[in-house]
């Protein structure tokens, strides 16, 4: 991995932002999203939730974890 890239990724751990798709939100409000989408749906999980996780995972994680 480049210094640059490590640098922006420690970065933006330190920021605690996640990446929602496309959109960069903070930690906070991507959890508060996901609480009230949750209660609105119910049980069910709704469809983009798996890929969404998946997504933070690999940007947690390091893009090569998966």
């Amino acid at each position: 991995m480049h210094a640059r890239a490590r640098e922006r990724r420690r970065r933006r751990a330190e920021l605690g932002v996640f990446f929602d798709r496309k959109k960069a939100m903070p930690r906070t409000e991507f959890t508060e999203s996901l609480g009230g989408h949750m209660a609105a749906e119910g049980t069910d999980d709704p469809p983009w939730l798996i890929s969404d996780f998946l997504t933070i995972y690999k940007y947690h994680n390091g893009a090569n974890a998966i």
